[in-house]
């Protein structure tokens, strides 16, 4: 009885998220992420200053030893298995698929590569992230780094972003960050 009182708050619970607007639950992902990742990361972020922001703001606001920065997410995941994963949270349904790790990489870098912020002088963090897609094994990490270090470094380089960081949602782990 007590596993289906939990079945049924969490249905609750989800069906309240899933009435919410697509840009407001955005808005929440991006949160929950980023205060996750403030917790573990040795980055000096003050606790509990993440705000989200509307654009052409950068998606966080928060301080790092009491100076403003932003901080740009960026969710590392092949698009037809998040599509695939929200239906069926959505309709109760079990499924799978085959996923590329090479493209999501690839795409979110490059997106981002061409956005541009508002931020009156403060500085830019890219915080990209794995949440809904497995973290590649670390010798194709490795080979996904290494592959896209002409843009990462010119994306720095160009003073677009301070430094650049890559998350594991799931693990709580920082798996790698630009110098």
């Amino acid at each position: 009885m007590e596993q289906l009182e939990k079945a049924n708050r969490w249905r609750h619970q989800r069906a309240a998220y899933e009435a919410l607007s697509n840009s407001k639950k955005t808005e929440l992902e991006e949160l929950e992420v980023f205060n996750s990742f403030a917790f573990v990361a040795n980055a000096d972020i003050d606790a509990n200053s993440g705000v989200n922001r509307p654009h052409p703001e950068p998606d966080i606001r928060c301080t790092v030893s009491g100076a403003t920065r932003y901080f740009e997410l960026g969710e590392i995941t092949d698009q037809p298995v998040s599509i695939l994963m929200a239906h069926a949270l959505e309709n109760n349904e079990i499924t799978g698929c085959a996923f590329s790790q090479d493209r999501p990489f690839d795409y979110i870098l490059g997106k981002k590569a061409k956005k541009h912020y508002q931020t009156n002088g403060a500085p830019v963090e890219l915080l990209l992230y794995y949440r809904t897609q497995a973290v590649p094994p670390l010798i194709h990490f490795a080979d996904l780094l290494r592959k896209n270090m002409p843009l990462v470094d010119s994306m720095i380089r160009s003073g677009q972003f301070q430094r650049i960081w890559i998350f594991d949602f799931g693990k709580q782990h920082v798996l790698w960050q630009s110098s």
